[in-house]
């Protein structure tokens, strides 16, 4: 039985804000839209928008083992009704090759991929998968391992992705990532590439979080607390004392600017 978990998000820039605008302005990109708001059934239903395809087909992935755990945990078991279309929204012929993978005909054609998500804590007695690498899907909070989410092809694994995130409004979203949209409703994230994207788990619940600086690091503490006895204000200060002890013995070992620490209480 899951406990308590953190999971610990690292990102790094690369470059100033404008350099990254002028990058993510091009058409070569993955746009990914996540809807949190109307989820019908525990599951969440997810657009995936393509750049221009040169194969008559291709494949879309689901990781099959993520860096951090190194099992074989299949995260396209938890993928359903995957489907293509084209840019008049015609339905193109889509074979599920395994548990992970499924190939899209006439891909130079293809426009957008949709397809609905189940999470992976409501079903905990069926896999083994260990629970900071998991998903949750719940009207008071969902923990997205984004590589539970999204998928990729192949030949635009180093291409940038845009991920466009509708949420209720009274829930915070929490990550390493910069929020590019200022509204309550939506939040937008973008990666330089696919790996960076599943690097950066996101958490939404209600607001419960406390931030501090440490030696030029900003620190982010989220906590879900369904039963809201424990707030990320009072574990600040020990969380505080052990970060900046770890950041003085680590000296200048700066490989980030932004430090997350998302923690779930059940």
């Amino acid at each position: 039985m899951r406990k308590l978990y953190s999971l610990f998000i690292f990102s790094i820039l690369f470059c100033s804000c404008k350099s990254a605008q002028t990058l993510y302005n091009s058409k070569t990109k993955i746009q990914v839209n996540i809807d949190l708001i109307n989820v019908k059934n525990d599951k969440v239903s997810v657009e995936l928008y393509v750049p221009k395809i040169q194969s008559e087909e291709i494949v879309y992935y689901f990781p099959k083992i993520i860096p951090g755990t190194y099992s074989e945990d299949n995260y396209g078991k938890f993928i359903d009704n995957l489907q293509g279309f084209d840019v008049k929204g015609v339905s193109l012929s889509v074979l599920k090759i395994d548990a992970n993978s499924w190939k899209i005909c006439n891909a130079k054609t293809l426009s957008k991929i949709t397809y609905l998500v189940n999470d992976t804590f409501d079903v905990e007695s069926t896999h083994k998968i260990f629970s900071p690498a998991g998903t949750n899907i719940s009207p008071d909070n969902y923990l997205l391992n984004t590589h539970g989410f999204v998928g990729y092809f192949t030949e635009f694994k180093e291409t940038p992705y845009q991920l466009n995130i509708a949420h209720p409004e009274n829930l915070f979203g929490a990550t390493s990532m910069i929020d590019l949209d200022k509204s309550e409703s939506n939040d937008v994230f973008r990666t330089f590439r696919y790996a960076d994207l599943v690097e950066n788990p996101i958490m939404y619940s209600k607001p419960n979080f406390t931030t501090f600086s440490a030696n030029g690091i900003e620190i982010l503490i989220s906590v879900f607390s369904p039963n809201n006895k424990i707030t990320a204000a009072s574990i600040t200060p020990k969380m505080k004392e052990m970060i900046l002890a770890q950041k003085k013995f680590l000296k200048k070992f700066n490989t980030t600017k932004k430090y997350s620490v998302l923690i779930y209480l059940s």
